[in-house]
């Protein structure tokens, strides 16, 4: 999961040392409009492997915004506001 998230652009400190997203993290998210069910998802697909792209097509496939990946991850990278100019691309 560390090779992962630093791959991602995302601090190795929003997991704890089982692989779960911190209680301090999840709530970072959820402030930034993700409900937890799909932040738990989109959890659950990262931990899995899956990169951006590939989320993204399965919230598509489940009818599920595709933005909220963006503000789970610029909340996990800090960036609260969806006007910042860096998106989860860099």
């Amino acid at each position: 999961m560390t090779s992962y998230l630093a791959n991602q652009g995302i601090p190795i400190t929003v997991a704890d040392t089982k692989g779960e997203l911190t209680k301090s993290s999840l709530n970072k998210v959820i402030s930034n409009g993700v409900s937890l069910d799909i932040a738990n998802a989109i959890w659950e697909s990262m931990k899995a492997g899956s990169d951006f792209e590939q989320i993204r097509q399965l919230m598509r496939d489940a009818g599920i915004d595709t933005s909220y990946l963006d503000k789970f991850v610029q909340a996990l990278q800090g960036k609260t506001s969806s006007t910042e100019e860096d998106d989860i691309y860099g």
